[in-house]
């Protein structure tokens, strides 16, 4: 009851403030936070009974190290293959690697606040970019409007965090993040789910046009179709045309080459599992973050940034032809639905952690 009267008292006052052009004071009952320990100003870090700043800061340089050399193997091994130009899911997932290794960077530095924001908000961005290329990729007319939408996106919810005050800013920050990092778990699950070999054989199989057929003798694209039960066919005979047949296979192709395209659609599964897993690993820490304030769950958070980035680069240097991986069938119906599943997730995460933080 008095989590819900704080909440409360802080919503009245907040529009008590706007009313009053007082919007940018801390709002009463807004619980105490902490200074930055470079700039002297207010962070988003409640004060932890445990701390231990050596602890932090050896886990967070760590993170910070291992951020950097993921971007710049990411950047070398996407310029090495050519892969920039040719799949923008690898250029995306490479720049998504540059903005973590920023975002760490000034956290150690800077701490979280409106000051580290610029900087926190390009991992968040690069994010969304990820997402928007996986939905538009099935719609290429989207990508003229890709980089209009981000950079309108990456202003306007900076600016939103620089004009909230204490605590709102923060909670919109952790809010906005949370639900892109549950859509990033959502969206690379459904294209494995996809890209499953007996997913690929169906939509190979709708797409391939049908063959007429050039006579009554005359099979599947010009194979011959005998049946066993025909006149002077035995059953040795009747052996050798099923080999025959099951040799070439439907249109054409080989049973060679239709399991490489089997052992094709495997590895491109194999390859988005490590996309799967780092979006996982990325959403787990942050759940813990959001809702614990200890020293654990901070360590628990930050090391997993030593963890993540890896799988990203191991997907950016597998040797798998991406042009082989099914699009999402995207529709406006779906995205909608699972855009406002992921906030509401996330909402929910984060007032639960709010509450559990305030109570404690």
């Amino acid at each position: 009851m008095a989590v819900t009267a704080n909440t409360t008292l802080m919503f009245s006052d907040l529009r008590y403030a706007i009313a009053h052009g007082q919007w940018r004071h801390t709002l009463a009952g807004a619980p105490n936070n902490t200074l930055s320990r470079l700039t002297g100003y207010p962070s988003w870090s409640l004060p932890i009974e445990d701390n231990d700043w050596n602890v932090r800061d050896a886990v967070t340089v760590f993170s910070v190290v291992v951020c950097l050399i993921s971007a710049y193997v990411a950047v070398k091994v996407c310029k090495r293959q050519g892969k920039i130009a040719k799949n923008p899911l690898n250029c995306a997932v490479a720049v998504y690697m540059i903005a973590t290794a920023v975002a760490t960077l000034g956290f150690e530095v800077l701490d979280l606040g409106k000051v580290w924001t610029p900087f926190g908000m390009s991992h968040n961005t690069a994010e969304i970019a990820i997402l928007l290329i996986l939905v538009c990729e099935g719609h290429k007319e989207g990508y003229q409007y890709l980089g209009t939408f981000l950079v309108a996106q990456y202003l306007i919810c900076t600016l939103v965090v620089f004009l909230l005050p204490w605590p709102l800013d923060a909670l919109f920050f952790k809010w906005q993040g949370l639900a892109t990092d549950i859509a990033l778990v959502i969206n690379y699950t459904r294209l494995y789910m996809h890209n499953l070999p007996e997913k690929e054989k169906k939509h190979k199989k709708q797409k391939q046009p049908i063959a007429l057929e050039e006579d009554d003798e005359t099979g599947v694209n010009g194979h011959v179709s005998i049946s066993a039960d025909e006149p002077g066919m035995n059953a040795s005979n009747s052996n050798d045309t099923l080999i025959a047949v099951d040799e070439h296979g439907m249109n054409g192709y080989t049973n060679t080459e239709s399991l490489k395209r089997s052992a094709g659609s495997q590895e491109v599964c194999s390859s988005i599992t490590l996309l799967i897993t780092a979006a996982a690993l990325h959403t787990f820490g942050n759940c813990v973050q959001s809702t614990f304030n200890t020293l654990f769950s901070f360590f628990v958070f930050q090391f997993l940034y030593t963890v993540f980035p890896p799988f990203y680069v191991f997907f950016i240097c597998h040797k798998v032809d991406c042009k082989g991986m099914i699009s999402l069938p995207t529709t406006w119906i779906k995205e909608t639905f699972v855009g406002i599943g992921c906030m509401i997730l996330s909402m929910l995460v984060v007032a639960l952690g709010s509450q559990h933080q305030l109570s404690s």
